[in-house]
């Protein structure tokens, strides 16, 4: 799932390696955030079962930035089917309007 994943933490001071722990926290996140659960109880969960605060931390980091990639891609996919569908209707009304007036009076 998160194989193309850079594991790169975005602070200095922050050492986090790709770990097995890191992908199962990040499988763990994905199932749980689909049934509908929220962040901060997957953290809390997390934490109590003895995982790193730093884990979680880049693992909620991950997940945040794919999110956000895949919310971009769905809007610039919606922006591009409206501007087919405008596109659309104004070749619609264009042919409509290049009728003469005896081809709009009969239908021609």
């Amino acid at each position: 799932m998160y194989e193309d994943t850079n594991f790169q933490p975005k602070e200095r001071d922050m050492h986090v390696r790709a770990t097995p722990h890191l992908r199962t926290i990040l499988d763990y996140f994905e199932k749980n955030l689909k049934k509908g659960y929220k962040v901060d109880a997957l953290k809390y969960v997390l934490l109590n079962q003895g995982y790193s605060k730093t884990e979680i931390a880049e693992a909620i980091r991950i997940i945040e930035e794919k999110t956000k990639k895949d919310q971009e891609a769905v809007k610039k996919e919606e922006e591009r089917r409206l501007k087919m569908q405008i596109q659309e209707e104004l070749n619609q009304v264009n042919q409509q309007q290049k009728k003469g007036f005896f081809g709009r009076l009969f239908g021609k």
